[in-house]
């Protein structure tokens, strides 16, 4: 919480240099991965300093500090980059800083998803970027109902957001979780040639296209029916 006479100070800034700075706060406290919803911020900013935005603003500045915070993080990405001096498309493709810096721009860090404390050792040590998706494994400590230390699928398909989904730790292959996703009943079609599948990571499910062209979701595999 600021001190009173701080948060009087930003009370009294007009909005646009209010945002600025509002999201400037926010950036430095979240650091590169700041998440980018104005609703979240909006609830931070009330939390932490109190009502500094004019009644009946609210809407419009929640709005405005989402794209403000999506214009700042893209700023200091750039300025990130110019200091490392380094041009990652000079790298090879499967150079590991190369394919570390791709996935913190399409999935965010690790820490965006799992807490230092509770990551497993190697996060995003998987990756892949095939079935529509682009897909790494966050390996953890954490102990769910249903399986201990799972690992946290973090993935993301053009045109949407990035999202997760727990999937057993013990499968250390993204290929092989991709593979475990997909109901047991189709395995065999899949084997035999009878259908193949694509991933709809939006909705959580495999669309399963048959020979003759029929197409069927069905929901992926949970972690609590790992053995089935």
């Amino acid at each position: 919480m600021l001190h009173p006479l701080e948060a009087l100070a930003l009370a009294s800034l007009d909005e646009g240099v209010l945002v600025k700075k509002l999201a400037a706060l926010w950036c430095s406290h979240y650091g590169n991965a700041a998440p980018t919803s104005g609703a979240d911020i909006l609830q931070w900013v009330k939390e932490d300093f109190g009502e500094v935005v004019k009644k009946g603003r609210e809407k419009a500045v929640r709005l405005a500090l989402g794209s403000e915070v999506k214009r700042q993080v893209a700023i200091r990405k750039r300025r990130r980059q110019r200091t490392a001096g380094e041009d990652l498309l000079e790298l090879k493709p499967r150079d590991g800083k190369r394919i570390k810096a791709l996935l913190d721009s399409i999935l965010g860090q690790p820490r965006k998803w799992v807490s230092p404390l509770r990551t497993g050792t190697g996060a995003y040590a998987q990756s892949c970027f095939t079935s529509g998706l682009v897909a790494a494994l966050i390996p953890t400590t954490i102990r769910l109902r249903a399986l201990k230390s799972p690992s946290l699928l973090v993935y993301r398909q053009p045109g949407d957001r990035a999202r997760s989904y727990w999937v057993p730790g013990d499968i250390p292959r993204i290929d092989n979780v991709l593979l475990w996703l997909i109901p047991q009943k189709l395995h065999q079609p899949i084997k035999k040639g009878l259908v193949r599948v694509e991933h709809d990571g939006r909705h959580k499910k495999a669309r399963a296209i048959g020979v003759d062209g029929s197409v069927s979701l069905v929901s992926w595999r949970k972690v609590k029916n790992y053995d089935d």
